[in-house]
């Protein structure tokens, strides 16, 4: 089986909506130039974190995986990113470094916490 991956490199920046509109431009670019299969974005595409500053975290069914969800339905390719999670169960509070894949059609295939 072929396929074609490309590995996007990008700076992100603290703000989740500037990132999902970096990432929008590079998966439209990827794809026009490519036409790849699957797009693989950073750890820390969602934001990074700079000095006494409180990462921003969403549920995966927040804005910045909905926008990511929808990149990958309309293009059609499958999307791997690592975004800042914060779970729906109010009990934990704890934030998580998660991996989402996604889809062609833009749905969540699987998803990976790491945990050290």
């Amino acid at each position: 089986m072929k396929g074609t991956f490309v590995l996007v490199q990008m700076a992100s920046v603290p703000e989740p909506e500037e990132n999902l509109k970096k990432i929008s431009a590079f998966v439209k670019e990827a794809v026009e130039t490519h036409r790849p299969d699957l797009l693989m974005f950073p750890e820390y595409c969602m934001s990074v974190v700079q000095p006494g500053m409180i990462r921003p975290a969403e549920t995966l069914d927040g804005p910045f995986v909905s926008g990511l969800r929808e990149l990958a339905k309309t293009y059609g390719v499958w999307i791997v990113f690592g975004m800042s999670e914060q779970t729906a169960d109010s009990a934990d509070s704890r934030f998580y470094n998660t991996t989402v894949v996604l889809d062609a059609s833009g749905e969540i295939v699987t998803t990976y916490r790491k945990t050290h």
